[in-house]
């Protein structure tokens, strides 16, 4: 495989397991390179844990995941596997960012201060280079105007605004994004989706769980269904939403999302 053919993220027939209840069942799913794919499926099918062991927050019990070809948290050996070093698991997942559907900002620190905190305690900046960071990726988000108040401050919007900028400002090769509006007052959700548009737009390599068909619709590359811990079909949108391979793909749209189909036109 030739560097311009590794995909961004490679997720091999992957298993994950709680106790005896398997939760991913031999799922592989490539990422390319400024793709955004988007998850979706019925709540308990497992998407919230391909993202978590995406990022190697939830290591897998089988498989493996690779990125840009280097295989996270094991080496490949003559003898079997190798694991990786603490040390290098973490910088291989600083290399991951990851926006969760909890707000998991530090209600102590400022705007500002959510966003350099890992810039300071992780990249070594120096807080004057943390802040010029923070200031250019909230104004990404259109948050420039809040540096310097506490997350309690600001809606629920906003907030999520704030830990999409603290995940870019580390500057993360690919971001996973897992239910990022489920928490938020539905007047909220679009704000944070224009954001993630507009992510989309410049070609940001995006995985996203979403309930948000239109999102999915219209920033995704490809969606990805899952079913009972597997992946049951992978294709474009149009494709996905117009004519679904599997049966299962298709009662699951027919019953919860038969509106957005008017989306495709």
């Amino acid at each position: 495989m030739n560097e311009a053919t590794i995909p961004a993220i490679r997720t091999a027939n992957v298993t994950k397991r709680f106790d005896a209840l398997r939760v991913l069942d031999d799922v592989s799913l490539d990422v390319q390179e400024g793709e955004v794919v988007c998850v979706i499926g019925p709540s308990g099918s497992g998407k919230s844990t391909l993202l978590r062991v995406m990022s190697w927050l939830s290591p897998p019990d089988g498989g493996r995941i690779e990125l840009r070809g280097e295989r996270i948290g094991f080496r490949d050996a003559p003898g079997g596997d190798q694991p990786r070093s603490s040390a290098e698991v973490r910088r291989q997942r600083s290399r991951i960012g990851m926006v969760f559907q909890s707000l998991n900002l530090w209600p102590h620190m400022t705007v500002a201060g959510n966003v350099m905190e890992g810039l300071v305690s992780v990249r070594g900046m120096t807080k004057i280079e943390a802040r010029e960071q923070a200031q250019k990726h909230l104004s990404r988000v259109g948050l420039s105007d809040k540096l310097d108040v506490f997350p309690a401050q600001i809606s629920g919007g906003q907030q999520q605004r704030v830990a999409i900028a603290r995940a870019l400002a580390m500057e993360p090769e690919i971001l996973l994004f897992d239910e990022p509006t489920s928490s938020l007052d539905p007047e909220l959700v679009d704000e944070v989706l224009e954001v993630m548009t507009e992510l989309a737009r410049q070609r940001t390599t995006m995985v996203v769980v979403t309930h948000e068909m239109s999102f999915a619709a219209q920033a995704a590359d490809r969606i990805a269904f899952m079913d009972q811990g597997r992946l049951v079909e992978v294709a474009p949108p149009a494709v996905l939403f117009r004519e679904p391979a599997e049966d299962r793909t298709r009662q699951f749209l027919e019953r919860a999302l038969t509106r957005y189909r008017l989306l495709l036109g």
